[in-house]
């Protein structure tokens, strides 16, 4: 049956010789698989740029529960972002969130709530680029998980304690954001009872840390 939906793409794989499996949070139905035909075909023009990394989309889309991989009938941006392809900083921002939302977070179950403050998060991020905006991101992420941290996010003793509001308020040194997004990340890990390791997150410490 045909359904109206959001979605914030995160990857794709090719898909025959012209199709793409694409893997989207949407807002209704969590973290599907979809195949969009002929994407590829060099007359089509490029379509392809709906599927990057974070894109806010409106979908159409075949949506049968007991199907792992669904279809898509129509898809637009529900908002625009800039490109980020140019942007090294931007870049390596969007594909760790990509890598840690779909490894880590995403799940097939429906929240809505999860859903909007991503999508609040990333029309935030593309007005004006923030240094710090993935670890404000990590941290206003834990409510919606039931993780919430404490007031105090506990640093390596030579930081002492940082003070959560302070980070979500000001900018902080590149060798404290550092620590603060290793330090998340084992929060996430532990709390969530998952280890994985992140293939973008040294070249993410490589442009913002260093």
């Amino acid at each position: 049956m045909l359904q109206k939906t959001q979605g914030i793409a995160l990857s794709y794989v090719k898909y025959k010789d012209t199709s793409i499996i694409a893997r989207i949070f949407t807002r209704e139905y969590g973290l599907r698989s979809y195949i969009v035909n002929s994407v590829r075909k060099k007359n089509k023009g490029n379509k392809m740029i709906f599927f990057q990394p974070l894109s806010l989309l409106d979908l159409v889309v075949y949506e049968n529960p007991s199907k792992d991989i669904n279809r898509i009938s129509e898809v637009k941006f529900s908002y625009q972002t800039i490109n980020t392809i140019s942007d090294i900083k931007r870049s390596s921002v969007v594909i760790f969130l990509c890598e840690f939302l779909e490894k880590l977070i995403l799940t097939e179950e429906e929240n809505e709530s999860l859903y909007d403050f991503i999508n609040s998060a990333l029309v935030d991020f593309d007005k004006s680029f923030d240094p710090d905006f993935h670890v404000n991101f990590l941290l206003r992420l834990t409510p919606f998980l039931g993780i919430d941290i404490d007031p105090e996010l506990h640093l390596p003793a030579h930081y002492q304690n940082v003070s959560r509001d302070l980070i979500l308020k000001s900018n902080i040194n590149s060798s404290i954001r550092k620590s603060i997004t290793f330090e998340l990340l084992n929060y996430y890990k532990m709390h969530l009872e998952k280890n994985i390791n992140f293939k973008s997150l040294p070249i993410l410490i490589e442009v913002l840390h260093n």
